[in-house]
């Protein structure tokens, strides 16, 4: 019993047998054992004991298993902290070089919208100023254009008198040589004329006045004249109240006598007028232009006032001369 007491506390054969021997020498009184019973009690022992020595053994390599597991975890641990560590630097250098680019960026971008900006800018600048060059243009054609108009509106006024004096007298010519016609319509006519307007029914008797009154007058005679010409046998006489220029005097076809291919006629004239003419020069095969009242009356201004203007710049010099 105190070698197995001895075997479960963990002490070893040899030890056990000297603790056995020593209890046999104090215990001399009691009876000695058979060899055969010694053996059996020590090959007990020995088998107690190997078994012991493996549980032993095997508790040892479970601890040993145990630590070797517990220092695996442990290195686990120091390598997952480590690689979280690593993670981590690598996250704060992202985050640096996100910052760095966002900022090269924002720079760039700024660098980008300057430049473009700047680009915009002297496009802008050279539009404005090629627009205003081609403004400028435009006014310097369209004033050259304007004072042109001017000009050739003023020129047109002033030759209106002259050709439409000469369709009035072509007209009152073709009138006068009814008389010398065949036509009997034109015969009857003249026929109901009193004798003194008989006896005054030629160019250089009758004032262009007269005849424009009589014909104002006559219907027989002034339908027989437009029949005999070709003119439409409603076509309205002006009474000319806005040019009664044109009617003074007697005929002189000498003096007035238009070789031009033009009749010109004032875009403001009243309606009856401008379709006599119309088909006055349609008639004498002239073409009818017509010409803008206002600035034909403006280059008249502006002649009136540069006449003015050199007439005043001229006085002082003829003083200083005296």
């Amino acid at each position: 019993d105190s070698y197995l007491m001895a075997a479960e506390r963990g002490e070893t054969v040899g030890s056990m047998m000297r603790a056995g021997r020593g209890e046999e020498e104090r215990a001399e009184d009691r009876p000695r054992r058979s060899h055969e019973s010694l053996i059996a009690t020590a090959m007990l022992l020995l088998g107690e004991q190997a078994k012991a020595d493996k549980i032993a053994l095997l508790a040892m390599l479970l601890q040993e298993e145990h630590k070797e597991k517990e220092l695996a975890l442990k290195d686990n641990e120091r390598e997952l902290a480590l690689k979280d560590k690593e993670l981590e630097i690598q996250l704060v250098m992202k985050e640096k070089e996100m910052v760095i680019n966002n900022k090269e960026l924002e720079m760039q971008l700024a660098i980008n919208n300057a430049v473009n900006n700047k680009e915009l800018e002297m496009q802008l600048a050279i539009n404005n100023a090629v627009n205003n060059k081609e403004l400028e243009m435009q006014l310097v054609i369209r004033d050259k254009d304007m004072a042109h108009a001017i000009q050739m509106n003023k020129f047109k006024r002033q030759l209106s008198y002259v050709t439409r004096r000469y369709l009035l007298e072509k007209l009152f010519f073709e009138v006068f040589s009814l008389v010398d016609s065949q036509d009997l319509l034109a015969q009857q006519a003249l026929a109901k004329l009193s004798t003194s307007q008989r006896k005054r029914f030629k160019p250089k008797s009758m004032s262009m006045t007269e005849l424009n009154r009589l014909l104002l007058a006559n219907d027989d005679l002034r339908i027989a004249a437009w029949k005999y010409m070709g003119l439409p046998q409603d076509l309205r006489l002006p009474h000319f109240d806005e040019s009664p220029e044109l009617l003074y005097g007697i005929l002189s076809e000498a003096m007035h006598s238009s070789n031009g291919a033009y009749v010109y006629i004032s875009d403001q004239a009243p309606a009856v007028e401008a379709e006599f003419f119309k088909n006055l020069a349609r008639v004498f095969r002239k073409e009818l232009e017509t010409y803008n009242q206002d600035l034909a009356e403006q280059g008249i201004q502006e002649e009136v006032v540069e006449a003015r203007r050199t007439a005043a710049t001229a006085a002082p010099v003829a003083d200083a001369s005296a």
